[in-house]
Order: structure tokens, then sequence, then C-alpha cells
């Protein structure tokens, strides 16, 4: 899946996960899609998480988990 299906699946409720992901790790959004939240409890803005994630490497390769 495309990173804006991952981005719109987690805005709808759904949690998510990158193929470079560890084996537990997901990611899921708040309905705005401006906070990204961890399988840790760790909350971060969108901005700086899709920042540090810009390479094309992170366009695909993303999968819905619920």
């Amino acid at each position: 899946m495309r990173r804006i299906e991952a981005q719109f699946a987690m805005m709808n409720g759904k949690r998510v996960k990158h193929r470079l992901f560890q084996a537990g790790e997901w990611i899921s959004s708040n309905e705005k899609g401006d906070m990204i939240y961890t399988e840790d409890g760790y909350s971060i803005y969108a901005g700086i998480f899709w920042g540090d994630r810009s390479s094309a490497c992170f366009d695909e390769g993303w999968e819905v988990l619920d």
C-alpha cells in the first residue's frame, strides 16, 4: 500500500506498519492526521514523523493491521 493510503487508513482508526519496521512496531494517527502514535505510547507531530521518512522507500510498503 502507498503512503497516502496508509495515512488515510490511520485517520480512519486503523493501525499500519511499514515493511522496514521491526516486528511488533506500528503507528496510528488522530482523525486530522496531524499526530502520529506509536505502539509504545509515544506521540509525535506528523510533519516531523513524515519529514524523517521522506525517502522514496517510505512511499510504498505499508500494510493495515486492523
